[in-house]
């Protein structure tokens, strides 16, 4: 495989079609073309880890997070829900972050097998029976014709959820997306507009400027969305209403309710009916 241009985003094999590393990382099973399904689980070390833009050719899938994982696609951030799999479509660019000690289930799909014809991210709700597969698909001891029926039989249980995954969209100038980065690493500090942008040499005017020519949304509204977005992972990961309240910066449950209302559409306590239904 040649090195793509530095203007490209890194190609990573993903079913082990190429590089003997990778085909090593998911193991005997992958080792040539005649697997549909290949998992392994990722821990990070006691520092936060990056992997630069890059694509797959088959579908990658992250789920099984028991910490805090980001996926940015197109400009936007999607966290990582605990009771959902994060579908990546094949040869769709992107770039990933998890903090220190996130330990999370990587899942490939063959692209030319695959029930989900999702053309960006979205969420699958991981069953128990999901993910009973996905672990007996691990196990490179199985023999070829017993590994295909239990790959035919977890591609049907690959369905997208009704509800799309809660984004936060990433501005594209470098001054606001700094100031994005440091609000993401720390949506408890309760900072006031004027204070993120006096941090970074702006002034509000201009960091609200830029947040709405760049995402569309001013920055106190951008603020709201990130943190609802970590709070629906929270609250996946069985997290309660007061514990998520706090770990987003709301001093009260309350406050923190109805803005997970306004921005989702549904309270904490729907989620979670929601979740326990599809789980």
């Amino acid at each position: 495989m040649t090195a793509p241009a530095a203007s490209e985003p890194e190609v990573i094999d993903s079913l082990g079609h190429y590089t003997l590393w990778w085909r090593g990382l998911i193991g005997p099973a992958a080792a040539d073309r005649t697997v549909l399904i290949a998992t392994n689980w990722i821990r990070t070390p006691r520092l936060p880890v990056s992997w630069g833009e890059h694509v797959h050719p088959d579908h990658e899938m992250l789920w099984g997070s028991d910490g805090k994982v980001g996926v940015q696609v197109a400009g936007r951030e999607y966290w990582v829900p605990a009771s959902y799999g994060l579908w990546i479509p094949a040869g769709v660019p992107h770039s990933a972050c998890a903090v220190s000690g996130t330990g999370f289930n990587c899942t490939w799909v063959d692209r030319e097998r695959s029930p989900v014809s999702a053309t960006e991210p979205v969420l699958l709700p991981m069953s128990p029976l999901l993910v009973d597969l996905l672990d007996h698909l691990r196990i490179d001891t199985t023999t070829p014709e017993r590994r295909r029926r239990a790959e035919e039989f977890a591609l049907d249980l690959l369905e997208p959820d009704a509800r799309g995954p809660l984004s936060v969209p990433r501005p594209t100038s470098a001054a606001a997306r700094r100031v994005a980065d440091a609000v993401l690493a720390e949506l408890t500090v309760p900072r006031t507009a004027e204070e993120w942008a006096g941090e970074f040499g702006m002034s509000a005017r201009s960091l609200n400027r830029a947040f709405v020519a760049e995402t569309g949304l001013a920055f106190g509204q951008w603020r709201v969305r990130a943190r609802m977005a970590m709070a629906a992972t929270l609250l996946d990961q069985g997290r309660t209403v007061a514990s998520v309240a706090r770990q987003v910066g709301y001093r009260n449950s309350s406050a923190f309710i109805a803005a997970y209302r306004r921005t989702t559409g549904a309270s904490p306590a729907q989620h979670r009916q929601h979740m326990t239904h599809v789980t």
